[in-house]
């Protein structure tokens, strides 16, 4: 932006092979003191969402020797800088935005320039921002583009010309902090309007040094995505993809889903309706199943599912419903008996059900459109059986959102819903409420399950222990407790073998006696 010769362009393009997009000044097109030339600039920038972005404003305005001048002149520069103002601002907003979003900022104007005294620059100062992806804080450097090769065209004496570089990147500030005057050789002033506006166009060296700085933060952006620090992943919450999906087959009562919401009259009575969709038709049926709060009873869902649906469409082939209270008993039954197949949604994963979601048919094709070509959420995985995984839900009093496990995967259902077994309970669990268990977990419970347990430590104690007939150590053994197994390997209720130290010690003599 305020491209000039566009010489940074030019060097990112032709020498280093890099993306770039259209440069931004008055003689490309875009009038930046108007408002419409700046809306124009948003929505490049929105569009194309570059990695950096430079600016470089026009520094006559600004310039020191400005301050000395006296009668019309100064008014006319004065002027100048007002309208200069919304430019100023408009530029600190988009800076701000960029590092908000983990991008790079570039500003340059001269060290001794006005502009960096201004009320918007001081309010942008006082800030204290800092890059989103890397926390490296934005700083204004000082270098002497005499260090980089700016010299005047016409005798060859190098120019000094301090500047002022405000960045948040690292190597560019590193890089550009040694960039000083080693002070062995005589700069030509900058005594005419010739040589000021030829000493605005960047030396090559300095290009090389602001790319080959962003670059390097590009290169450690792509290794934080490679290789994403294992607390990262434990903080990390996980997105809720949108709350649609592509209908199925479209036949009647092949599938239908079912489930509970509450509404209120106009003086505040609850309501429990139970919603009945077809999946592939999306045809609505509710019922009220009763008042009041907490779930409703699985008698009155069993009577509302017959009498509403039924007992006129017939039996359905598969009924999609999370784990409730109110999905049991009575319900469950009646739906074994008549041999219809339970699909069950993911914990903590009421997007996947259909029948809240039934109220928003008219824009469900728009927003189908969104979440498959611009608004999706990466699945997560792939998950095969046998491995360890960490999922995302809420419990407790004050319901809390943690990450749970590991627990082990044990199957998969349909290309939403993991079956995993956590300390010997199965479970159903969303793919996008899933992750791949880090390092320091799969070892906090490897060494959990060794810690001895209570019938370890009896054994041990015990004198004519035969240490052949040991179970031999198996990791992770624990996680198939309760869901089956190779023969001796079953879960045990409850031991029936009695041991003395098992009771007080005034009856352990008498229970050796017996």
């Amino acid at each position: 932006v305020f491209a000039g010769a566009a010489i940074l362009t030019q060097v990112a393009f032709q020498e280093w092979g890099l993306p770039v997009s259209n440069p931004i000044d008055l003689n490309t097109g875009f009038d930046l003191l108007t408002v419409e030339g700046r809306q124009a600039v948003d929505r490049i920038i929105e569009k194309d969402d570059p990695f950096a972005i430079s600016f470089a404003p026009v520094c006559t305005p600004w310039t020191t020797w400005t301050n000395i001048l006296t009668g019309e002149a100064r008014s006319k520069v004065m002027t100048r800088r007002k309208k200069w103002q919304p430019v100023i601002k408009w530029m600190y907003d988009i800076v701000e935005s960029r590092l908000h979003k983990g991008r790079h900022v570039l500003v340059e104007n001269p060290w001794n320039s006005v502009m960096w005294d201004t009320k918007h620059s001081q309010n942008f100062f006082n800030k204290e921002l800092t890059d989103a992806a890397t926390l490296e804080p934005i700083e204004c450097v000082k270098m002497d583009q005499c260090s980089v090769g700016l010299c005047d065209r016409d005798n060859g004496y190098p120019h000094l010309k301090p500047t002022g570089f405000l960045t948040a990147s690292c190597h560019i500030k590193n890089d550009l902090v040694h960039c000083r005057c080693p002070g062995n050789h005589e700069h030509q002033q900058l005594d005419t309007k010739l040589r000021c506006q030829r000493a605005q166009q960047w030396p090559k060296q300095l290009c090389e040094i602001i790319i080959g700085g962003w670059v390097r933060e590009l290169e450690y952006c792509y290794s934080i995505t490679a290789f994403p620090a294992e607390v990262c992943e434990e903080k990390r919450k996980p997105q809720r993809p949108a709350a649609v999906k592509m209908p199925e087959e479209y036949k009647f009562n092949k599938a239908i889903s079912l489930d509970v919401f509450i509404i209120k009259d106009t003086i505040g009575r609850r309501y429990k309706v139970m919603s009945i969709v077809d999946l592939g038709t999306l045809f609505h049926v509710a019922a009220i199943v009763g008042e009041g709060s907490g779930p409703p009873s699985s008698g009155d869902m069993a009577h509302a599912l017959s009498t509403c649906w039924l007992n006129w469409a017939g039996i359905p082939e598969s009924i999609v419903l999370d784990r409730g209270l109110e999905n049991r008993g009575k319900l469950q039954q009646l739906v074994t008996a008549h041999g219809i197949l339970l699909r069950y949604i993911g914990v903590e994963s009421a997007y996947q059900g259909a029948a809240r979601e039934s109220f928003a048919q008219v824009d469900s094709s728009q927003r189908i459109r969104s979440s498959l070509l611009r608004k999706s959420v990466p699945s997560r995985g792939p998950f095969v059986m046998g491995d360890l995984v960490c999922y995302y839900k809420n419990q407790g009093a004050h319901r809390q959102w943690k990450w749970y496990g590991p627990a082990r995967v044990i199957g998969q259902e349909g290309k939403g819903t993991l079956w995993i077994v956590h300390g010997g309970v199965p479970l159903t669990v969303s793919v996008e409420q899933c992750r791949h268990a880090t390092g320091n977990e799969m070892l906090a419970k490897r060494v959990l399950e060794l810690r001895p347990s209570r019938k370890r430590r009896r054994e041990d104690m015990e004198d004519n222990a035969d240490v052949n007939d040991q179970d031999d150590e198996v990791p992770f053994a624990d996680d198939l407790v309760g869901v089956g197994g190779p023969p001796g390997n079953e879960q045990r209720l409850t031991n029936l073998i009695y041991h003395h130290l098992d009771f007080p010690l005034y009856h352990r003599q008498d229970f050796k006696n017996q």
